[in-house]
């Protein structure tokens, strides 16, 4: 397989599909069949949008076939059975509670507690769950945040808040790194993004010493991506830490530019999916040149990107399974990257959000967005699994 590039190892749509019975094959035919008319999509995104805000029945088809095909279930535990199923197949699986935007201390605190159980789920289930993951807007009020950002003065009750948080932060980083559980932190909206950024650093920097335990995520449609990431990188690995990083293409596509519009700003998005494009293979570029000091998580359904990275691991001699580097697709998502790459030894995770419904609809809303924002990924999903259908001659 010297030539991965223009290799067609995506296209075995029986190994893409080998965990799926005819009858969930049917049910994703269908669902994919629905979200690929982009006129029924945008109508089944504002009713549930609307069934949200006057708590409607609509979400009972929310449950039925967008959670269960995107989300593992509503706990922890019941999430289980996807994990096993999957490790059947030598996938992996990265469990992440989908809880944002909460306000009250209570919530944080409880969101807090789900971590933590994560974290010690991860240490007692390592070859079959080798990260742990978690938002910092379900630990901490975006509000303060943005304050925070913008070095905006602060009231005493919220000085108190963001003390509270940092130590909330830290809490989370140190128990990870006392139970040997790299962990990551999902990227935001700009607007708080740069606090996030900082802290991660921080965490890495006191916690990356022996190894890549504190991961950030960088959202590489930023036009100024390559140049977080050189930075950071050099702030912590001056420092003897080890770098840990989940680059993504980004999940807030619409929202930031629209946010860039009403404030009068140049928008901080890529012009162009090329350009996005490009950035993400210059991330991978680099992380392979400093791979010694750099864990890498990369989470893309892009072939071109994967095939980037394959192509650069079997240059510079690096083991299919090597540690430091981790492949990952969204749960429901390119399954013929995930299962053909586990075939071929590399190592591959599902990233599978869970909690209650109302606690993950905005994940699933914001998966319409980005598929909508990145053209053709709804189609192509729906095209695969047409050709596994008719493979095995369940539609002409």
């Amino acid at each position: 397989m010297k030539d991965i590039m223009n290799s067609d190892i995506f296209s075995n749509t029986e190994i893409a599909f080998e965990n799926r019975s005819d009858e969930e094959l049917r049910r994703i035919y269908g669902l994919f069949k629905k979200m690929s008319n982009s006129s029924l999509s945008s109508i089944g995104k504002n009713m549930l949008k609307a069934s949200m805000f006057l708590k409607l029945p609509i979400h009972k088809f929310a449950e039925k076939y967008l959670f269960f095909h995107f989300c593992g279930g509503i706990t922890l535990e019941a999430s289980q059975n996807i994990v096993d199923k999957l490790y059947q197949y030598n996938v992996k699986s990265v469990l992440d509670y989908s809880a944002e935007s909460r306000k009250s201390e209570d919530s944080f605190k409880q969101i807090e507690s789900e971590i933590i159980k994560i974290i010690d789920n991860v240490a007692t289930n390592r070859s079959k769950i080798p990260y742990a993951v978690y938002k910092m807007s379900g630990v901490a009020n975006v509000e303060l945040i943005r304050k925070i950002q913008k070095k905006s003065e602060l009231t005493e009750e919220e000085k108190i808040s963001k003390e509270r948080l940092l130590k909330r932060i830290n809490y989370i980083s140190k128990y990870a790194y006392d139970k040997k559980v790299p962990i990551m932190v999902d990227a935001e909206r700009l607007d708080v993004q740069e606090f996030i950024d900082q802290i991660m650093d921080e965490m890495m920097i006191k916690y990356n010493k022996e190894e890549a335990i504190i991961f950030n995520t960088i959202q590489f449609y930023r036009k100024s991506s390559m140049e977080i990431l050189k930075k950071s990188f050099k702030k912590v690995t001056e420092t003897g830490a080890y770098y840990g990083i989940k680059p993504v293409r980004g999940a807030y596509y619409q929202e930031e530019k629209d946010l860039a519009k009403e404030n009068g700003l140049e928008s901080p998005i890529c012009d162009t999916k090329e350009d996005t494009d490009k950035k993400f293979d210059e991330a991978l570029l680099f992380c392979i040149e400093n791979i010694d000091k750099i864990s890498l998580f990369a989470a893309t359904h892009n072939e071109h990107s994967v095939k980037y990275l394959m192509t650069l691991m079997q240059d510079k001699g690096i083991d299919k399974n090597d540690n430091r580097i981790y492949f990952s697709q969204l749960y429901g998502m390119s399954e013929h990257i995930t299962l053909n790459l586990a075939k071929l030894g590399y190592n591959i995770t599902k990233y599978i959000p869970y909690g209650p419904l109302k606690l993950v609809m905005p994940y699933l809303l914001r998966r319409a967005d980005e598929n909508k924002a990145i053209q053709g990924q709804t189609n192509r999903e729906f095209e695969i699994i047409k050709k596994e259908m008719k493979r095995r001659n369940l539609i002409k």
